[in-house]
């Protein structure tokens, strides 16, 4: 179920600076600033606020990665066809006491997955375009974690 892999997932890029984000129609973009997330639940919150979490988000880790992943309801919501989200100030993300929830936070980041599809092809698709965007100044508080999770067991 899991997969070794030891540089940034493929959704995670790096930007010079705010005005670098770009605006497009079909794309719902979503601003995250990590300054004042100083424990687990404000993170769950705050999240959970600026992403539209449904009403049925658990508080939890499990939970957390299930809605960051999904999303659907974006789509749905907005028409568009990718989210981008950009999280700023990371290195002020979680106390010190916190590190072992900091860890989780980025092992949850930091994976691919993709979802076999129906399709004749049996091509593997995200079940929804995200991508993360962080300031490239914040790059050495990243915490870059070993490990990958894919659906299914797949191997990319």
């Amino acid at each position: 179920m899991f997969s070794m892999k030891k540089q940034y997932s493929n959704r995670i890029h790096f930007i010079s600076n705010e005005n670098d984000i770009p605006e497009f129609s079909n794309i719902r973009i979503f601003k995250i600033d990590c300054e004042n997330i100083h424990t687990t639940n404000k993170l769950f919150e705050t999240f959970s606020n600026i992403l539209e979490f449904p009403a049925y988000f658990g508080q939890n880790w499990d939970a957390f990665n299930e809605c960051l992943w999904d999303m659907e309801w974006i789509k749905d919501r907005y028409n568009v066809s990718k989210i981008e989200i950009y999280i700023f100030n990371i290195q002020h993300l979680l106390d010190k006491e916190n590190e072992q929830e900091k860890r989780i936070f980025f092992d949850i980041i930091n994976q691919d997955y993709f979802v076999a599809s129906d399709d004749e092809q049996g091509k593997l698709n995200f079940p929804m375009d995200i991508q993360l965007f962080f300031n490239e100044s914040e790059k050495d508080y990243f915490i870059l974690t070993p490990v990958t999770m894919l659906w299914n067991s797949e191997e990319i």
